[in-house]
Order: structure tokens, then sequence, then C-alpha cells
């Protein structure tokens, strides 16, 4: 009885022992500390502070398969606005994911072009533009509080490409815009946003198609697309 006892707890220490040497199998994120900043590789990148911009974009992605963290920071641009700047810029890569933070006073806040990209819990705000840019297919614009300039100006809130297809715009919410949501994608899907105070609401695509989407406080609630259901609401 002894014996086998004293196996068991030697047995336990050796695999206690194996697994407190055994290396992290947890990939630790790259720390992005100053802009501009490019990132070439793939990988995990994360804020780990506020940053600022000025005559510049912020972080830029050239690189496939990249996860970027804002960790509740802000980006922000600080100097007047004489040329197209973006607070984040991804240009031809694909599965890039932004997440998590606020982007704030560039022209174009968000920039994804490739395709299989996601654009997830951001507030974007102030941009002058756009709040989000997608021009890839199969992308994901979700759970993001985007806050124009205001009617009088031109921004928008969302904007699909000609070149998007298969976008879901999904649960945001957008206010302070010349048009909220706009569309020239080839098919995209724009569900349950909540749209205010702005000229135009939706304003898609022949393809596009919406579903229960609530629209108030706007000169024009829905033009385009194709609604599906009976949930779509506007004044």
């Amino acid at each position: 009885m002894k014996t086998s006892l004293l196996k068991t707890n030697r047995d336990l220490l050796v695999t206690l022992a194996a697994l407190l040497f055994m290396p992290t199998l947890i990939r630790a994120a790259t720390v992005i500390d100053h802009v501009p900043y490019k990132i070439t590789a793939s990988g995990d990148y994360e804020l780990d502070s506020d940053l600022t911009a000025a005559g510049t974009d912020g972080i830029e992605v050239d690189a496939d398969n990249v996860v970027i963290d804002l960790k509740g920071h802000t980006l922000t641009f600080t100097q007047s606005q004489t040329k197209h700047f973006n607070g984040v810029l991804v240009l031809s890569a694909a599965n890039v994911t932004l997440r998590n933070g606020t982007i704030s006073g560039f022209v174009g806040g968000v920039v994804l072009e490739g395709p299989q990209n996601k654009a997830q819990d951001l507030q974007l705000l102030n941009n002058a533009d756009f709040g989000a840019g997608m021009n890839g297919n199969d992308g994901v614009v979700i759970n993001c509080y985007i806050i124009g300039t205001g009617t009088s100006g031109s921004s928008t809130g969302i904007v699909l490409s000609d070149n998007a297809l298969g976008v879901q715009v999904r649960e945001n919410q957008v206010s302070e815009c010349s048009t909220a949501i706009s569309s020239t994608s080839l098919g995209s899907g724009i569900i349950h946003n909540y749209v205010a105070n702005s000229t135009l609401g939706l304003n898609l695509n022949g393809t596009d198609v919406y579903q229960g989407n609530v629209v108030t406080n706007c000169h024009t609630a829905f033009q385009g697309g194709k609604a599906i259901g009976q949930e779509n609401g506007g004044d």
C-alpha cells in the first residue's frame, strides 16, 4: 500500500515538473509603441499606450494573418487634414483583424482592402471622410461605434466599395454622418445596425440586402438594396 502511494506521488511530481518546464505555447504579442508603424510579418500586435500621428498614416499592414488589438487605447491624428492619412491601412493583406480601441481625427479611420478582414469593437470618431472602408471580399465590420463629422460635411460611417463582395456589416451604431452606411458592393449584408442623425441612412447597391436595421432622424432612411424579412424600420 505504501509502495503504491509513493509511486503515485512520484509520478505526480514528475508530471508537474514536466508541465512547469514545458515551453510556453502562448505567443507573445508584438507591442506597437510608435507611429508610423508598418507590419510586414504575420502575428499578433497590440498597443500598450495611446499614440498620436501627425502628417502620416498610423499603422500600415503588409502581411497576411495579422491581429491588431488596440487594448482599449486611442490612435489619434493631431494635425490639420491637408492630405489623406488613415488610422490603420490594410492594402492587399488577407485575414487581418483590428479590434478593441479608438481611432480618431484621420481622413479615413480604417481602410481594409484585402479579403477576409475584420474591424471589430472599435470606436471610430470624427474621421473626416469615413470611419471604416471595406474594399475586399468576405470581410466583417461588427459592433463598432462610429460618429462622423456632422451632416453638413461629407463624412460616411461605413463604406463598401464596388470591389467588395459578401461583406457583413452587423450590429454597429452610426451617427452624425452625411451618409451613415454606403455601399456600391457587388452584394453584401447590412444587418441589425442602429443608424441616427444623418442625412442618408442606408445608401446601398441593388444587390445588397438589409435586415433588422433601425434608422432614425435621417432625412432619407433607406435607398437601394433589397429588404429581407419584416424587421427594418425607419422614419
